[in-house]
């Protein structure tokens, strides 16, 4: 009896399956590149005019490592603080090593003004309800999360009344503008961070 030869095309599975895709288990393929990461805020405004985040402002924010998944809350920084990068001549306004036994350290470094985005004397929140990026923030090896806003903030009434460092910790603020003779405030305070393309 003469074998039968094996039609491939019949064939269920002619050929071996190939294997499933596996994405990066990283969004950054390239977790020791640097990136920039921009902030954008978004509130309710209430009789103001600009809600300000200004140069020299001290941030507060939850940050990951690149290459994993460990991670740290309430980290600050400030562009009037320089840090030396371990073995570089290089400086940042934080430096992070998630692996004590890593040779290397992550870094950010606060970017404001941010060209083309924010004015010379800071970020400024002139729309309710819509997200406007105030500053940049530019990492290797780590990527920020969370905005945590505090004290520090400035606000532009619509009279022009101006209010300084403020604290918008709790995400709302209100007082009463004595030259517009009407309530001010700012709700709902909300931040984002996005990488700059």
């Amino acid at each position: 009896m003469q074998p039968q030869p094996l039609n491939l095309l019949s064939s269920p599975h002619p050929w071996p399956s190939p294997p499933p895709h596996t994405p990066h288990p990283h969004p950054n393929p390239h977790p020791h590149a640097r990136q920039l990461f921009v902030l954008h805020l978004r509130a309710t405004l209430e009789n103001v005019e600009s809600l300000k985040l200004p140069n020299g402002y001290d941030f507060c924010v939850d940050v990951k490592e690149s290459a994993g998944d460990e991670a740290r809350e309430r980290v600050t920084l400030s562009a009037a603080e320089e840090h030396e990068l371990p073995g570089s001549r290089g400086v940042a306004h934080l430096v992070v090593r998630f692996d004590k036994g890593s040779k290397h350290a992550a870094n950010a470094s606060v970017v404001m003004p941010l060209k083309g985005v924010t004015g010379p004397d800071g970020g400024l929140v002139t729309s309710s309800d819509e997200w406007q990026p105030v500053a940049g923030l530019e990492c290797r090896g780590l990527e920020p999360t969370r905005f945590r806003p505090g004290p520090g903030f400035e606000v532009v009434c619509s009279s022009g009344t101006r209010f300084g460092d403020l604290d918008l910790s709790e995400g709302e603020w209100c007082d009463f503008d004595e030259k517009g003779k009407v309530s001010v405030g700012i709700y709902g305070l909300e931040g984002k961070w996005e990488v700059s393309r």
